[in-house]
């Protein structure tokens, strides 16, 4: 992380929901209200645990609440969570995915002359 902002990035935490060959548009991109530190945290200790598949009853059942109690879900983000369980079924399988999003704005870094 450190290594990334000190070269202009920008990293931002973007876990995301989806089954098996989603398209993105058929993901359930997450932003959360935590700083990207607390992020790589949660994810290094209690959050691996749940890092695997959840079928349609643990995944509204378990996996939703913990995800707004840790503060990678919001209660705005309901509707759209159950939109992705629709779209799902009730055969499929939804993986919670981790993720980091950087970025790099090119033209700014030769503005400052790197």
């Amino acid at each position: 992380m450190s290594v990334a902002r000190e070269g202009a990035w920008s990293v931002n935490p973007k876990p995301h929901i989806a089954f098996f060959q989603a398209a993105p548009y058929q993901r359930l991109y997450l932003d959360p209200t935590m700083d990207c530190d607390q992020y790589v945290k949660l994810w290094q200790g209690a959050g691996w645990e749940r890092i695997h598949g959840y079928r349609q009853p643990e995944l509204t059942d378990d996996l939703w609440r913990w995800l707004k109690k840790q503060k990678l879900a919001t209660p705005e983000d309901d509707e759209v969570f159950h939109e992705f369980r629709r779209l799902l079924g009730d055969r499929r399988v939804a993986h919670l995915r981790p993720a980091l999003r950087a970025e790099r704005d090119w033209f700014a870094r030769r503005t400052l002359g790197r």
